[in-house]
């Protein structure tokens, strides 16, 4: 049952790394012209590399 339940809050918090991944595409897909779009998306994908390495533990 533990087991379940860990595997039941990665995959809630990969699920959530992935929706902050797609509304930061968004934002990038709505607002072309705006500035910082570059670093919002090299900071998302540094937060995903970083939740991946931590999901592993």
């Amino acid at each position: 049952v533990l087991f379940s339940q860990v595997e039941l809050y990665r995959f809630s918090y990969n699920t959530l790394s992935d929706i902050k991944t797609l509304l930061a595409m968004l934002s990038v897909v709505l607002n072309p012209n705006g500035h910082g779009d570059g670093n919002e998306r090299e900071r998302v994908e540094r937060e995903q590399i970083g939740g991946g390495k931590n999901s592993q533990k």
